[in-house]
């Protein structure tokens, strides 16, 4: 699911982007720029219910870190919900 959201958020930045979005594309490949950026974690933030810390967002720089990085956001807020197994 998460992987799913990620590329349809990228894909809507890079709309003019020579091939759709893969997990090795670089956001630099689909011709996003750091605005971009920014607005795609804000977009995830808001869709999954995460906060992605700055730092985190420094080191994203395909697509795939992107996905793994939010992946283990909501894997972490999933544990620690109130109920949660374990």
């Amino acid at each position: 699911m998460v992987a799913q959201r990620v590329i349809e958020i990228v894909a809507a930045k890079a709309h003019g982007a020579p091939a759709p979005p893969t997990p090795e594309s670089t956001l630099e490949e689909l011709g996003l720029d750091s605005l971009d950026a920014v607005e795609i974690m804000y977009e995830l933030e808001e869709s999954l219910k995460v906060s992605i810390p700055n730092e985190q967002v420094k080191e994203m720089r395909t697509v795939g870190d992107i996905v793994a990085g939010v992946e283990a956001l909501v894997a972490a807020r999933d544990a620690a919900a109130p109920g949660a197994a374990g």
